[in-house]
């Protein structure tokens, strides 16, 4: 006799287990790239009780949700360093304007959610 509980676990866990990558890939396809280090790092992890998808990336939140405006002072030497203009500068300290979030997780979240709804 076919054990019909332990075949329909295995075909719940299977589409749940493939959700999870399809979420992975559009938190991957909307996280902005300059260096690609935050894109790289973003990973699914399985845990006993189901899965995370997550990343060690310290800047990771203020991509995420934005920033106010700020001042950025440096952390280890007496002046800031960059390009502007095509010219090198050297400051103190520079007003940041903030910036808007991207929702990357956030768009993951919606389309697991969506998602979720639909398996059948």
């Amino acid at each position: 006799m076919v054990d019909y509980v332990k075949e329909l676990k295995s075909e719940i866990t299977k589409k749940i287990k493939d959700l999870i990558f399809d979420t992975h890939s559009i938190i991957v396809q909307n996280t902005p790239v300059d260096t690609g280090r935050l894109r790289g790092s973003i990973v699914v992890e399985e845990i006993p009780d189901g899965y995370i998808i997550g990343t060690n990336v310290e800047y990771a939140e203020a991509v995420e949700i934005g920033t106010k405006p700020h001042k950025i002072v440096p952390k280890t030497k007496q002046a800031l360093k960059f390009k502007m203009g095509g010219e090198v500068v050297f400051s103190k300290s520079v007003n940041h304007p903030g910036s808007v979030g991207s929702h990357m997780f956030l768009k993951g979240v919606k389309y697991f959610e969506r998602n979720l709804k639909n398996l059948s």
